[in-house]
């Protein structure tokens, strides 16, 4: 999808149009600007200017985030944050690859390793080998300042909550990518023709079909044999929408919702944000916090919500009505 199909900038600009606010777009798309009465906002990427810098740098780096909720008794996951070695000179207290070791062990020797701004499962790995271990930390310190080891946790649902001023305007279940089986088609085959139909880019879909084949032998399945019928297989351990995941509302109505809804308010208030989105993991029998946005994007959810389109629409309008003071 191209930026200038993105929902968010229709949005934007009908807002624009029935507030009288002067729209107009550039660098591709990527950038928005907005005037009225003299007065200029600015929109780039999916911050739409409604946060403070810092609540915004906060929630993009998730050590910050682990320990600002933690400091607020917020139940969050975790993320222990490891500088890359050029950074030493800009940081207080020096980690080597002893230290991430020592901390692989004392977390049971299986954590998730990811860029500590990442986003959409870009360069996240699980790692359950101290070999693992180095291959994700060799991976990601050339191409990133900083990264985040966390606990692995077996997650029963992950959810995400759309939070503006104080209020939850959406909240989704991410459903997991999964195939089943027909007893005649391999698995592999399953899994690439799952992988084909969603639109990611190829070095993602390379990436989805690794930790698959991984998936599969995790299972004691054999991908070349077929699925035995009506069996599920889970294809990614991981919950990002962008590698396959699918979106299913909680409404209100919904025995999660308050609880899922309290939590992610009060992380939000936590961190001082007023517009964000924030992921919550069901595991252990409680909800933790897993991590905050603040680009927030509906653009694949909205046509999957009831009455999406339009509420989303609607959130727009008071972001804009925010950003204006109207």
């Amino acid at each position: 999808m191209q930026n200038a199909e993105r929902f968010m900038i229709a949005a934007i600009r009908d807002a624009a149009g029935r507030l009288g606010v002067e729209f107009s777009l550039h660098s591709d798309a990527w950038l928005i600007r907005l005037e009225r009465a003299g007065l200029v906002r600015h929109v780039i990427g999916y911050d739409c200017g409604l946060n403070t810098s810092a609540a915004a740098k906060v929630a993009i780096d998730k050590a910050a985030t682990s320990a600002v909720l933690a400091r607020a008794g917020v139940a969050h996951v975790p993320h222990h944050i490891f500088f890359a070695p050029d950074m030493h000179y800009f940081v207080a207290e020096r980690k080597s690859f002893a230290d991430a070791h020592g901390l692989f062990q004392a977390l049971g020797q299986d954590v998730v390793v990811k860029p500590n701004e990442g986003t959409g499962g870009n360069s996240v790995m699980r790692c359950r080998s101290p070999l693992e271990l180095d291959e994700a930390l060799l991976k990601i310190f050339p191409v990133e300042r900083a990264l985040v080891i966390a606990p692995f946790l077996k997650i029963q649902d992950e959810h995400r909550t759309i939070v503006l001023n104080g209020q939850v305007r959406f909240m989704f279940r991410k459903r997991r990518a999964t195939v089943t089986g027909d007893g005649q088609t391999p698995l592999s085959s399953l899994v690439a023709g799952y992988l084909d139909g969603i639109d990611m880019p190829s070095r993602h879909r390379a990436e989805a079909a690794l930790i698959a084949s991984r998936m599969a032998a995790d299972a004691g399945l054999d991908l070349l044999a077929p699925l035995p019928l009506g069996q599920t297989f889970l294809i990614d351990w991981r919950h990002n929408l962008a590698r396959g995941a699918a979106a299913e509302e909680i409404p209100a109505t919904d025995p999660r919702y308050r609880a899922i809804a309290d939590l992610a308010l009060a992380a939000a208030h936590a961190i001082g944000i007023a517009f964000a989105s924030v992921d919550i993991v069901a595991t252990g029998g409680a909800y933790r916090v897993l991590e905050i946005n603040s680009g927030v994007t509906i653009d694949k959810m909205a046509a999957h919500l009831t009455d999406g389109r339009a509420r989303a629409q609607a959130m727009y309008d008071d972001v804009v009505r925010g950003l204006f003071g109207v």
